[in-house]
């Protein structure tokens, strides 16, 4: 494929860019978002362009970093791991997505009307998941008489994606004597804790 350096990475800001402002965003949305006639071809540019900017960012390998953290991953790595790494995240979407609320769902869990959680979305005191043209809210985030306590502070907080957000809250932790973050969440002193490891999560992805 003979594409530029410079082409690869006005795409790869392009599709950052939309995955950024559309959390969720499908393959075949971002074809299209992109005017390219398929899915598929789009999968295959984002690929090769995003594999492209990783290599041309690797700082230089050192023997000193090597001896700590062996070498730096070959470009095949990358890729191969890009391939693990979005069927994990079709998986983790499919979960995320069980139990999902709509909008007009959301609002009547919570007792306000359904532009006051797109304002509520908007304003990161919810979260929410996109499901083609539509948001998703997942089901953890919400107590029987509205959101978890201090739910905004994790969505603050949180470093990554609403997806992995969703995933972490609800996979168990031995931090958490074996509690999920959403389920410590309702507990009597159970924010700080989650609290402080999604800082810690933050902390470690720098």
């Amino acid at each position: 494929m003979a594409t530029s350096t410079a082409e690869t990475r006005t795409l790869a800001e392009r599709i950052l860019d939309l995955v950024g402002s559309h959390p969720g965003i499908t393959v075949r949305e971002l074809a299209n978002e992109l005017g390219m006639d398929d899915a598929s071809d789009a999968l295959v540019k984002l690929r090769y362009g995003l594999e492209q900017v990783n290599i041309d960012v690797q700082p230089e390998p050192s023997d000193e970093l090597n001896s700590v953290w062996g070498p730096a991953p070959s470009a095949a790595d990358v890729a191969g791991a890009g391939w693990f790494g979005s069927l994990t995240a079709r998986s983790a979407l499919d979960a995320a997505l069980r139990g999902a609320l709509t909008r007009d769902q959301a609002a009547e869990r919570i007792g306000v009307t359904p532009q006051a959680v797109s304002e509520r979305l908007k304003g990161g005191k919810v979260t929410a998941l996109r499901r083609g043209r539509e948001w998703r809210f997942p089901g953890w985030q919400f107590a029987d008489d509205g959101t978890l306590p201090e739910l905004p502070k994790l969505i603050a907080a949180w470093p990554s994606t609403p997806l992995a957000l969703s995933a972490w809250a609800t996979t168990p932790s031995a931090d958490l004597d074996g509690r999920t973050p959403a389920a410590e969440l309702s507990r009597r002193g159970g924010t700080g804790r989650v609290l402080e490891l999604a800082h810690a999560v933050r902390a470690a992805g720098w």
